[in-house]
């Protein structure tokens, strides 16, 4: 089996990875509900994880959530093994303009996956342990320009659709 992911691949094959999605698509490795545990993938075997705008499609219940969903690709893959995460920044028109979208996200939104992230008052959420190596706003070039200019973070802050993209490299701590 291969050892990178395409986690939610959706129509977006990647040869070099392993692809599971819940559509009956061409090319798909597993069909999967995403939102039922445990995945019907082994432990311990994943170096690279590619999780492209699927996290704000998946459900947001007491039994299936974001949490569980790390949870189990924390399973799924190797001590230091990487994941990588688009989202919706939730003050952008792709967060809500897609009926089947979920939530949206801020730059903050993984952090409590951290141990020891706001003294340890996030723990309880999980047993699984990452570091946040990325995490950065994407958009279009007027953003980079505000990058540049030092003031992103306020316009992003409070006027919607300058930033419609967020990536992060998480890392599984082991």
């Amino acid at each position: 089996m291969k050892t990178k992911l395409n986690f939610g691949s959706g129509t977006d094959i990647l040869k070099d990875h392993f692809n599971i999605d819940c559509g009956e698509i061409k090319g798909i490795d597993i069909i999967h509900d995403l939102n039922v545990f445990p995945y019907p993938l082994p432990d311990n075997h994943f170096k690279e994880v590619r999780a492209r705008f699927i996290f704000e499609h998946l459900d947001n219940t007491k039994d299936a959530n974001n949490v569980k969903v790390l949870d189990e690709l924390w399973r799924v893959c190797k001590n230091k093994a990487i994941i990588k995460i688009w989202v919706p920044h939730y003050n952008s028109k792709y967060a809500w303009g897609d009926l089947q979208h979920k939530r949206g996200y801020a730059i903050t939104a993984f952090d409590p996956m951290i141990k020891g992230h706001l003294g340890g008052y996030c723990d309880h959420y999980s047993k699984t342990n990452f570091k946040i190596n990325k995490k950065e706003y994407c958009g279009g070039k007027l953003l980079e320009i505000f990058k540049f200019l030092r003031i992103h973070k306020f316009l992003i802050k409070y006027f919607n659709n300058i930033c419609g993209i967020l990536y992060f490299e998480l890392e599984v701590v082991k």
